[in-house]
């Protein structure tokens, strides 16, 4: 997602400080350094000196002083149009900040799918390698794990596949989970019912040891591509879960917001943080990105997300919604500091909507991102 947060335009205001004080700073561009006339080349001792009794006639002795040479200087070309170009800077920042201050930080409606992208939790990485560096059309190799977290009792799921212009006629997968180097468990790829280059791994969760707790396991795919074996890896998470989300209650409006109750169960109360995102039940299209935050006191506990009006209207929809996408995190605290996780589900929640005449229609207003808003307008407009 592109907006602007309120710290974003200090990089801006920063490079323009420093180009200021750089310009005060900047040397003169007379700098002179005197160099003894034994380092100078004759022909500069020549030039740079002369005979008085030449000049006179008078055959007196004159001390030969060391000769002053100039430097070759740059020139320093100026941007005539930089302080345009900076004001137009700030001046777009400006206009995409207040775009953003229109929403509250916990419903931020999304536009596009590089927003969406921003927003989605728990996404794996996807590997890939040719098979031959030195030949460009070679075929390549991939694996994509379906997700990067899991927790105790998921099995890890995985696709493995080849493609290319020349597909090997041969093509077998195999697969083990490793930690430190140490193999844990090995698993054979099943060939794809439709694609005879893809391969699914499944690594059943009762294969995987009950106390296995770690962020840094690798699944590794094994190719063997005509008799020729080759290999490539992706990072996985295996973590012990510290809360888990129950279930999501009804939603009611309140004021200017739809309030969603979801109810969660933790092993350890504290700051916890949920998120979610708010799908058009109808067409699957993404609306709106729900956070909330909340210290837990008891092991059972309810976290509002709230979706404000002014989001919902911005994305035209009045439901009915699914809700998705789900985060649960339990933010560090001591002794050890340590992020950790929650269970989320995995299948969308129907989520009912409500007519916007509702709502109590007013625009969410922030003093203080105002205040920065006028800020950069003064910059932009140089006064």
């Amino acid at each position: 997602m592109t907006l602007v947060s309120p710290k974003s335009p200090w990089p801006y205001i920063l490079l323009v400080l420093c180009v200021l004080v750089a310009a005060w700073l900047m040397p003169e561009k007379e700098e002179h350094a005197e160099i003894a006339m034994s380092e100078l080349p004759q022909a500069a001792i020549q030039a740079q000196s002369f005979d008085p009794a030449e000049q006179t006639g008078q055959g007196a002795v004159v001390a030969v002083q060391p000769a002053t040479v100039q430097k070759e200087e740059p020139e320093w070309d100026e941007n005539p149009f930089f302080e345009a170009e900076t004001k137009a800077r700030l001046i777009q920042i400006a206009d995409t900040f207040a775009e953003d201050m229109q929403y509250p930080a916990y419903s931020k409606p999304i536009r596009n799918k590089d927003e969406l992208h921003k927003y989605l939790p728990n996404v794996s990485a996807a590997s890939s390698l040719p098979v031959d560096t030195k030949n460009p059309d070679s075929p390549r190799i991939h694996l994509k794990t379906s997700k990067l977290q899991y927790f105790r009792g998921e099995a890890i799921r995985a696709q493995a596949y080849v493609d290319g212009a020349a597909l090997p006629e041969s093509i077998e997968v195999s697969s083990r989970l490793v930690i430190n180097g140490e193999n844990l468990v090995h698993q054979e790829g099943e060939p794809s019912s439709r694609q005879s280059n893809r391969f699914l791994i499944t690594i059943d969760s009762n294969e995987i040891p009950a106390s296995l707790a770690s962020s840094e396991l690798r699944l590794i795919a094994e190719f063997d591509l005509d008799g020729a074996r080759y290999e490539i890896g992706a990072p996985v998470q295996y973590l012990a879960a510290s809360a888990e989300i129950d279930y999501v209650g009804s939603p009611q409006v309140m004021e200017s917001v739809l309030q969603i109750p979801v109810y969660v169960t933790t092993t350890q109360p504290g700051y916890h943080q949920l998120s979610a995102i708010l799908f058009n039940a109808e067409t699957g299209e993404p609306l709106v990105h729900l956070n909330a935050e909340k210290e837990l006191l008891v092991e059972r506990d309810m976290i509002p997300l709230q979706a404000h009006i002014a989001a919902l209207k911005a994305t035209g929809h009045q439901g009915p919604y699914l809700l998705k996408n789900f985060s649960l995190i339990r933010q560090p605290s001591e002794p050890d500091f340590t992020t950790r996780y929650g269970k989320v589900p995995s299948q969308a929640v129907p989520v009912d909507g409500f007519a916007f005449s509702e709502y109590r229609d007013e625009p969410y207003v922030d003093q203080e991102a105002q205040q920065r808003l006028e800020f950069l307008k003064k910059l932009g407009g140089g006064v």
